[in-house]
């Protein structure tokens, strides 16, 4: 469906899927409106050449002409044979804006961005005819001039919850996602029943990794229009996303039932069992999607990758062959067969398939791990250890590859590296021991903490970051202590590392926005305000201070 306009179209086939978690995006799909109905003339030839030389009469200080491309087009339906005519005889702004929707209803998008131009030259200060203009450049893609199209209309006309939805998507497609973010917010509050204005909010805040807020957008624009298919899957991989995977499958088994033929939910479906470890009903769903669409490239990946998940290596490797024959260049379909020759102990034709997605990917972590672990297998233990220190500099902190690479070094008599990778290994198992229990003194501040027992509770959290130094949650519940002290120092500095570690959690930027406020600094209070209601739009807190801190801002002008 459309993002600047409600159809009933379905959404297009999902996104580029990351690896291991097949989960596809919110379809993103540019149609307008539903073709248009249109009355064939009988003398179609007659039509164009009249029309030709009509035109070629006209005056030269007339605005400049459609192609015959797109004159020729006209012949096609009564009305626009019609209103060609009249752009003829008697040219409007009026007219020509006429033109252009009626080339957009058929997705003519080139013809009509030039009938939107010509009403532009006769009316220069329509805002309507621009933000047209707007909005179909951005079917067209050429999303910087529409940005500045729909830019002008919202100054024109500030009213205009479409002239903002449109500026949004623009934006978004730019790669500007808080201001795009704050004009679709712009848009549903000018028109609060704007279920696509919600929908598109969704879609950024999903972009931007606030997976709550998605779901919040999504459940309103679902409430809002609860009949669109669009909305429904955008609310099913928001919950997915957000890790509730249970009330995803629940909207995505409801959206199989009542839009039988949509293969994207059947897809989103497969990947949220497969998160869930149940790969029977993933490679079902699977399956389901490519019966409905065979030439589903993403959704065969996604079942082969479930197939080697479910330990089917010998049907994971003919449904990848066939992928990797789709696609040559890409590095997943490779790895993954890889690993189901792997799992087979093919391993010749593992490191076949693992060198070849190394040819195409040198820089990701399992396809040298994996690449590593089998050129060992086979006796190649310089070339498989140099595979594992590739790993090992993707990725320091895993235990896995320091243990292999360990045990290549010893064989290869090099015992002094194989010593310090075995250190390693046992100082690393040992951090994630430590982090465990770490969690007993998270309770016990908890506890504290909910007792009022703020100087307790600091020691507590203390002991657990020193176990613990990298979890913002504990960061977190330390500034909540020291605020119960009246330590606004030790808060701030808690809340800013929180942030740093972890750049979702919305009540540290509501918190510091408060702290930002008492001490007189607006700007930064309004802005941390502003994020945690970004991420989290039902903080409710955090509402109530922004509005209360810009009341204040205006009285004070």
């Amino acid at each position: 469906m459309s993002r600047s306009s409600n159809t009933d179209s379905a959404p297009s086939s999902p996104g580029e899927l990351p690896r291991g978690e097949p989960l596809a995006p919110r379809s993103r799909r540019e149609d307008r409106r539903p073709r248009a109905c249109v009355f064939i003339l009988t003398t179609v030839g007659l039509v164009v050449y009249v029309v030709a030389d009509l035109l070629s009469a006209q005056s030269p200080n007339q605005p400049t002409n459609l192609s015959p491309s797109c004159v020729e087009l006209t012949t096609a339906s009564r009305e626009a044979s019609r209103l060609m005519q009249s752009a003829i005889s008697r040219p409007s702004a009026t007219v020509y804006q006429t033109l252009g929707d009626s080339f957009a209803d058929i997705s003519e998008f080139a013809c009509s961005i030039s009938a939107y131009e010509l009403a532009l030259k006769l009316d220069p200060h329509s805002w309507r005819t621009r933000q047209s203009l707007g909005l179909t450049l951005i079917q067209t893609g050429n999303l910087s001039r529409a940005a500045s199209e729909l830019s002008d209309v919202v100054r024109q006309e500030p009213g205009s919850h479409l002239a903002h939805n449109g500026l949004g998507l623009a934006l978004e497609g730019l790669g500007e996602l808080v201001p795009a973010r704050e004009e679709f917010e712009v848009a549903v509050r000018i028109s609060p029943r704007f279920a696509l204005g919600y929908y598109n909010l969704a879609h950024v805040a999903s972009a931007e990794g606030h997976f709550a807020a998605a779901v919040f957008y999504a459940e309103k624009a679902v409430s809002l229009d609860s009949r669109e298919p669009a909305y429904q899957l955008a609310l099913g991989i928001a919950y997915s996303q957000n890790e509730k995977f249970q009330r995803s499958i629940e909207v995505l088994r409801k959206l199989t039932t009542s839009h039988p033929d949509l293969t994207e939910a059947y897809h989103n479906l497969g990947t949220v069992y497969a998160k869930e470890k149940d790969f029977d009903a993933a490679v079902r769903n699977y399956r389901q999607a490519l019966k409905l669409d065979p030439g589903n490239l993403e959704a065969l990946l996604s079942l082969g990758i479930a197939l080697v998940a479910k330990v089917q290596p010998i049907e994971a490797i003919r449904v990848l062959k066939d992928y990797v024959k789709s696609r040559p260049r890409d590095f997943q379909g490779y790895y993954w067969q890889g690993r189901a020759y792997k799992d087979l102990t093919q391993y010749q034709e593992a490191a076949e398939s693992l060198e070849q997605a190394s040819r195409f990917n040198s820089d990701d972590y399992e396809v040298c791990f994996n690449l590593g672990v089998v050129l060992v297998q086979l006796g190649k233990l310089s070339e498989g250890a140099e595979q594992l220190q590739r790993a090992k500099k993707l990725n320091p902190q895993g235990t896995d590859v320091r243990y292999q690479l360990a045990n290549v070094l010893r064989r290869l008599n090099n015992s002094t590296a194989a010593s310090e990778e075995l250190k390693m290994f046992q100082e690393l198992k040992e951090r994630d021991q430590q982090k465990a229990r770490a969690v007993k003194y998270h309770n016990e501040g908890d506890a504290l903490l909910a007792k009022e027992q703020f100087g307790k509770a600091v020691e507590q959290y203390r002991q657990g970051l020193e176990l613990d130094p990298g979890n913002p949650r504990l960061h977190y519940n330390l500034s909540l202590a020291f605020k119960g002290l009246g330590n606004q120092e030790e808060q701030k500095k808690e809340l800013e590392t929180a942030i740093r570690l972890d750049s979702n959690l919305a009540p540290a930027y509501y918190w510091l926005g408060q702290l930002y406020r008492a001490q007189g600094a607006l700007t930064q209070a309004e802005q941390n305000l502003k994020t945690a209601i970004a991420i989290d739009p039902q903080l409710a807190q955090a509402k109530e201070s922004l509005a209360t801190l810009r009341e204040g801002r205006q009285a004070d002008r």
